[in-house]
């Protein structure tokens, strides 16, 4: 049987997460619910028909967790560790507080679009239709999601 992930013992074990085509999937360490993951990942290969990506999937570990436990677990499930912030629908999830560095994609983003308006030649009154309709929807998923360090 696979354990749920629990963070503190008065808070809800959580399994897994889904949206769209996206599912994170939360167990603690132990080797029984490594073999467990690792056979339901398996099982559902065969059963669905279609086949995960191992490339495209990441292993998100404490810090206070051994390398070499961590290498074996990248071995047994086949799946690399992230060692950055993870980026889940463009909201970084981390352990403990959430860097401001984390939130630089998103200020990249913002600035990239205000940098191809510029070369649109629209007007100022243009541009800040833009912002105010346009950018101001992109951080309120993210801002409503995570807590933003001050």
């Amino acid at each position: 049987m696979c354990t749920p992930f629990k963070l503190r013992r008065d808070c809800l074990q959580v399994s897994h997460l889904l949206y769209a085509d996206d599912t994170l999937l939360f167990v603690n360490g132990w080797l029984q619910s490594l073999r467990s993951l690792s056979a339901f990942l398996d099982n559902y290969q065969l059963s669905s028909g279609q086949k995960i990506n191992r490339l495209k999937s990441a292993l998100f570990c404490s810090n206070k967790i051994a390398a070499s436990r961590i290498s074996a677990i990248e071995r047994s499930l086949g799946i690399a560790r992230c060692n950055s912030t993870l980026i889940y629908l463009g909201v970084p999830l981390a352990f403990g507080r959430v860097k401001l560095s984390s939130f630089q994609p998103l200020i990249n983003k913002i600035e990239s679009w205000i940098c191809g308006w510029r070369a649109r030649c629209l007007s100022q009154a243009g541009r800040l239709v833009l912002v105010r309709h346009v950018l101001r929807s992109i951080p309120i998923h993210t801002l409503a999601a995570a807590t933003v360090p001050t």
